[in-house]
């Protein structure tokens, strides 16, 4: 047993004995009180069942008769020397029955050590006079031959209201201490068995104390050497006390390292570091287990012409609702990243190539419908990704590379789309969600030209007349349902291509501008050299 051990033992175990010693006196004191009060009624009981018995058996008040040598008598009915009712009734109560004609014992169960009873022997003078002043029941402790008495006396009085006498019932002291004595003993037993118990108790709280600070130091050592993933002993995160706390502040501080650590401080993603290792786990356990997985890498569309338009305040707002798109998607699936910038690394477990597609597909159609407002106006925005298949190289560098590829081989080939095949562009453009688009076709015509009115907004004055009067032609002429897809497919591509031609070109000419403009400025600047 250590120090610290013996210290607290000592300091539980004395306590607990000094406040079982205090609680034992304070029991048995009012315990005895409460014994007390609850023989007063029974005290008072019997010498009212006395007097009614008496009453009931002889008509007539008390008298006191005789010349010389008194007897009482209750109507014509001498009681003097008849012990037999009070003897009867003091058997079944247990206690000693005395009949006062005034102060003067006339009948009594009271014996000396003789057995002789004590008859024609006065009460305490003091407590003839109480009743006389207030003919009320009465109790004191009295002693009678040197034994004490708990008495009650009550007085009888004659038809006309004055005072005859009293009848006193009285139970010996002692017998009241020995039921105090019996009902402590097991009061005395539970305080020695708390003593144990708290002992033991206190012996294993203390060694778990010490394991506890042992533990929590042992948890520390580790994340100082790197270890974050270290899991804390659950029974201490479980403790209700410092240790408890202190186990819980550890573990808050190992989160927030692991965060600083693993994850990027905006999107709250995985950050490039831990992802890697992410990545390289699954791909360990795929080995193992034979599991598919998909690797795809994706990026934001035109990232950094919202930074530069509306400020890197709103492009770290598109970032934000993105990852939130990412996480949403991935829950239960695998993992997301930032893997730098706008770039994010997508990893799916448990999914082959065309499962990830499906997964991918609704992550972009979620990530099209966020609407980012500012100025007045809602930013959205699209995102490009490269996807392959986890069975193709056991190399997680080479699998980003691929994915890559893919991802650059869609920025390059138009945007907005899932890219898993560079040889044959399986990508999606959908600058509208298809289902809204064929929803868009069953409306009227005020709706329709609602539609119209987006795709102006896209710069497609052409593309989108041309919808709008196939549509109204749609009006006149049923077409099939599959023709009607093929055309809005095929209307909608057009649309992107040209949107995204139109940008580019947008692009070229800018810097043809910047380069005629540079040149001009070095002509003049010859000029005035000439000059």
């Amino acid at each position: 047993m250590g120090k610290l051990q013996k210290a607290v033992l000592i300091r539980t175990v004395v306590p607990i004995m000094l406040m079982g010693i205090v609680i034992a006196l304070f029991a048995s004191n009012r315990y005895e009180k409460m014994l007390y009060e609850q023989m007063k009624p029974m005290l008072s009981m019997t010498a009212s069942s006395v007097m009614a018995v008496y009453d009931e058996l002889y008509e007539g008040d008390y008298v006191l008769k005789g010349d010389g040598q008194f007897s009482l008598y209750k109507g014509e009915q001498e009681l003097t020397g008849d012990f037999e009712i009070i003897d009867r009734i003091s058997a079944e109560a247990g206690v000693e029955i005395t009949l006062f004609y005034k102060d003067a014992r006339i009948l009594t169960t009271l014996k000396d050590a003789e057995g002789e009873r004590y008859v024609a022997t006065g009460v305490n003078s003091v407590i003839y006079r109480a009743i006389e002043r207030d003919p009320q029941v009465q109790y004191y402790n009295v002693e009678i031959d040197g034994v004490e008495y708990y008495a009650c006396y009550v007085p009888m009085m004659h038809s006309d209201g004055t005072l005859v006498g009293m009848i006193g019932v009285a139970r010996q002291s002692d017998q009241i201490s020995e039921v105090v004595l019996k009902t402590l003993e097991p009061i005395w037993l539970i305080i020695l068995f708390c003593m144990v118990l708290a002992g033991y108790i206190s012996v294993n709280y203390t060694k778990g104390l010490v394991d506890g600070i042992q533990h929590i130091r042992d948890f520390l050592q580790r994340m100082t050497r790197g270890d974050l993933n270290y899991m804390m002993n659950s029974r201490i995160l479980k403790r209700e006390d410092e240790i408890g706390d202190a186990g819980r502040s550890v573990v808050a501080m190992q989160k927030a390292v692991r965060i600083l650590v693993e994850r990027d401080p905006l999107t709250t993603l995985y950050n490039r570091r831990y992802g890697t290792v992410k990545l390289k786990k699954i791909q360990a356990q795929a080995a193992r287990c034979g599991l598919s997985y998909a690797v795809a890498m994706g990026d934001i569309d035109y990232f950094k012409k919202v930074n530069d338009t509306f400020g890197h305040e709103v492009g770290d707002s598109v970032l934000i609702r993105v990852a939130e798109q990412l996480k949403r998607a991935v829950v239960g699936k695998g993992f997301a990243c930032r893997w730098g910038g706008e770039e994010f690394l997508i990893v799916l477990e448990g999914l082959d190539r065309k499962e990830a597609m499906e997964t991918l597909t609704q992550m972009l159609q979620n990530i099209r419908s966020i609407g980012i407002p500012c100025q007045g106006q809602e930013i959205r925005v699209t995102m490009t990704m490269g996807l392959v298949d986890g069975c193709l190289s056991d190399d997680h560098e080479e699998l980003i590379r691929m994915a890559d590829d893919r991802l650059y081989y869609g920025k390059e080939h138009g945007r907005n789309r899932i890219v898993t095949n560079m040889d044959e562009d399986a990508g999606s453009f959908d600058m509208y969600d298809m289902e809204n688009i064929k929803e868009m076709l069953s409306q009227t015509e005020y709706e329709l030209s609602e539609m119209s009115k987006d795709l102006y907004q896209f710069g497609t004055e052409d593309v989108a007349e041309a919808l709008e009067l196939q549509l109204m032609d749609g009006e006149k002429e049923e077409k099939d349902p599959m023709e009607l897809n093929r055309m809005v497919e095929e209307i909608v591509r057009n649309m992107a291509e040209k949107f995204f031609r139109e940008i580019e070109e947008d692009e070229e000419d800018g810097a043809s501008e910047s380069e005629e403009t540079m040149h001009e400025e070095a002509k003049d600047k010859s000029g005035e050299e000439t000059d």
